[in-house]
């Protein structure tokens, strides 16, 4: 599990070798108020797999602080342990995350009445990967030669006018109603969305984050600070690029729309570690 740093700590993102994967990661609060409503969960299931899930609590309030960390222990508790018994795929590691994220949605239901998360994740295994969302959160897929080669679509208004084609990338960063969503943990009618199969080469980057990065870097940029180079320092440009628009979005004085929005920012960063 990885949580909000404590406040006055650095906000820094940190890397490790998972399995046989290199990761980056940070959690890091809005600079527009203490503490954080983000969480994350990471973990190699075997040397080979890896799993890991970005969590934004909705709502602004503390019961979103609680819904987003309640959520990463249930996927903690149900993806800890080897896999057990249920239907047919509920053995494979996509199933058994898909029967997680439904899992911190009850637990979200029983004991956060009013409360939510968005979450997305994504489960890589053989050479292979599934992402799984609900909500705004996204999931990234790029390739070295600077392709996006799958990104998940955000279950919100702005999203779906993307989707349609009516809304361009820079207008919906800067849409008065970004901030909507339609499905999450907690919400009563969620539902998880599962990705196509993929295959992932070596020097693919896969990005798992809430939309503190989605609404403060455009995929160009995203691409750009980490299609290829040390992960670490790719995550930190990436990282240093959404929290100076963080800044400026809260000391600007412009009436009109600006790129930039002070957020609480989760970033899961990982590529296969070279040999």
């Amino acid at each position: 599990m990885i949580l909000p740093a404590a406040h006055g700590e650095q906000d820094s993102p940190r890397s490790s070798r998972i399995g046989s994967f290199d990761v980056a990661w940070i959690c890091a609060p809005s600079p527009a108020r203490r503490g954080g409503e983000d969480a994350a969960f990471v973990a190699a299931p075997s040397d080979q797999s890896l799993v890991g899930f970005a969590i934004d609590g909705m709502g602004g309030m503390a019961r979103g602080e609680e819904a987003a960390r309640r959520a990463a222990r249930a996927l903690s508790h149900a993806l800890a342990g080897p896999p057990g018994g249920g239907p047919p795929h509920a053995g494979t590691l996509t199933g058994r995350a898909v029967r997680a994220i439904r899992q911190a949605h009850a637990e979200v239901l029983e004991h956060c009445p009013g409360g939510g998360a968005t979450i997305a994740g994504a489960v890589l295994e053989d050479g292979r990967l599934r992402t799984l969302h609900a909500g705004d959160a996204e999931v990234v897929v790029l390739s070295k030669d600077g392709t996006c080669k799958h990104r998940t679509p955000a279950h919100s208004p702005v999203g779906r006018a993307i989707q349609r084609g009516s809304l361009s990338e820079d207008q919906a960063l800067i849409h008065p109603e970004r901030h909507l969503v339609s499905n999450g943990l907690g919400v009563a009618s969620m539902s998880v969305h599962l990705g196509p199969r993929l295959k992932v080469d070596d020097e693919d980057t896969v990005v798992i984050a809430t939309d503190g990065l989605t609404d403060n870097a455009r995929e160009d940029e995203i691409i750009e600070c980490l299609r290829m180079g040390p992960l670490l320092r790719g995550t930190s440009h990436l990282v240093d690029l959404c929290q100076e628009r963080m800044q400026r979005s809260l000391v600007s004085r412009s009436r009109s729309p600006r790129l930039g929005k002070a957020d609480d920012l989760t970033l899961l960063v990982v590529r296969r570690a070279e040999s």
